[in-house]
């Protein structure tokens, strides 16, 4: 089973990827609405995936990454964003992200994310 924590203080805006997240690709969630919230998670059990909204309590999520990132090197990360590729290329550029979705990620995106991590880190 997938282990992915989802950091967002917008639980609400995130309930249909946790809909989909969980009841069709079987996932186990946790949430952390905020920085310690994550680095706690992190810390406590590396989560296969981190899933980080663009902002989180008022904190970008790309800085975020980078937080985590220096918590637990190893944690996969995917940032929803609203930058385009270009931006998107430059800010985030040698943090190693594994993906990034829309705003409002459809189910589409999140199974080729899904997909992306499995060719990455196969089960055991």
């Amino acid at each position: 089973m997938v282990q992915i924590l989802i950091v967002t203080d917008r639980k609400s805006a995130f309930q249909g990827v946790s809909h989909h997240l969980e009841d069709r690709c079987g996932a186990a969630l946790e949430w952390a609405g905020n920085r310690q919230a994550a680095m706690d998670a992190v810390a406590r059990r590396r989560p296969d995936l981190a899933l980080i909204d663009h902002r989180v309590n008022g904190q970008d999520g790309i800085a975020l990454c980078r937080d985590l990132l220096q918590a637990d090197a190893f944690v996969n990360l995917a940032l929803v964003s609203d930058l385009d590729d270009e931006a998107f290329h430059e800010a985030s550029e040698g943090l190693g992200l594994l993906g990034r979705l829309p705003l409002a990620p459809s189910p589409a995106d999140l199974d080729a994310l899904l997909a992306h991590l499995a060719r990455l880190c196969p089960p055991a």
